[in-house]
């Protein structure tokens, strides 16, 4: 009898410890705007509440809906990177499924602190589920892909740096960047596996053994490269169309190099860097952009507010909804 007595205590106390788990993971996805709006209060706070409202009221609204709309142009773009991408692994989704899983490799991405690296995991899991392919070959292809569309991040911050003279910057830089690049392959290659599982073993495997499906696609692969830069340039244009929206001026080669450093922001302690993004863009904005602080306040808000937060929003949706039709595919 004392046996049974001890051992409800320790269920109802696992039980109790399970619940709370529970309701962190169902909601931790609302804590995320509550981090960004605590950071957005301090912003305002420190620009002033009235300097804030009177460059928001002067505001031209048509050019914010304009920056609105191109702020999200890149979503189509990386979309297109990811369905070619995937049908080098014969791997074809229809239009709705592909943004589905885009915009849920997003949504755990803005999840996710020290640089949003869970997206990709979650977008591999997914498709595994919904393809007959083995996750070493989908993570390759998401891997691949998420790498084209972060190049364009790196080669348009050298060229902002070299048109602004720091030429000897931009060329180091670059040296580094492409040696990274020629010795990755042989990097990953000559990974240990340090007595790991068959499993995992496997998924290493097939990740190595899928390169021989890109192979011969160099120049889609370029073309690929070529058409992700018109993502940054539309960041780029959307942040310098918000600037004018609230009758300030910015060098376009600012921007250039201000939005790549504040992407760097994202690998914060902070679910999707909420909160050190806006805090460093504001900043990057008013020491190289020359812009006021109320201003360069009321541009980064305005620009997470219709990428990261509008993001977070559709994300949601599309990674509920393949949640259920992974759930139903498996039935």
């Amino acid at each position: 009898m004392r046996f049974k007595i001890v051992t409800s205590k320790a269920m109802s106390s696992s039980k109790e410890r399970l619940t709370k788990s529970n309701f962190f993971r169902d909601h931790s996805s609302y804590f995320v705007p509550l981090i960004g709006f605590f950071v957005a209060s301090i912003l305002v706070y420190f620009a002033g509440p009235q300097r804030i409202y009177a460059t928001v009221l002067k505001a031209d609204y048509k050019l914010l809906i304009l920056a609105a709309l191109v702020a999200n142009l890149p979503l189509i773009i990386y979309g297109l990177v990811w369905k070619k991408v995937l049908s080098f692994i014969e791997v074809d989704l229809d239009l709705k499924t592909n943004y589905q899983v885009l915009l849920s490799n997003t949504f755990v991405n803005n999840l996710t602190p020290f640089g949003n690296i869970g997206g990709e995991v979650a977008a591999t899991y997914y498709l595994s589920k919904l393809t007959d392919k083995s996750t070493g070959e989908i993570f390759s292809a998401v891997f691949l892909a998420s790498l084209i569309n972060f190049t364009p991040i790196i080669s348009i911050s050298l060229i902002g740096l070299l048109f602004l003279g720091y030429w000897e910057v931009s060329l180091i830089t670059t040296f580094f960047v492409l040696v990274a690049l020629i010795y990755m392959e042989n990097i990953i290659a000559k990974l240990p596996y340090f007595g790991l599982n068959s499993k995992i073993e496997k998924f290493i495997s097939d990740f190595k053994s899928s390169k021989s499906l890109f192979a011969g696609k160099k120049k889609v692969l370029m073309s690929l490269l070529a058409v992700t830069h018109f993502s940054i340039v539309f960041n780029i244009l959307s942040v310098l169309l918000l600037v004018q929206a609230y009758g300030s001026e910015i060098l376009l080669f600012d921007l250039m190099i201000i939005l790549p450093l504040a992407r760097a922001a994202n690998y914060a302690p902070t679910p999707g860097g909420s909160g050190s993004y806006e805090v460093a863009l504001t900043g990057l904005l008013v020491i190289l952009g020359g812009i006021g602080f109320s201003t360069a306040v009321s541009v980064a808000l305005a620009y997470r507010i219709v990428t990261y937060y509008l993001g977070l929003l559709f994300g949601y949706i599309s990674f509920t909804s393949l949640h259920i039709t992974q759930k139903s595919h498996i039935k």
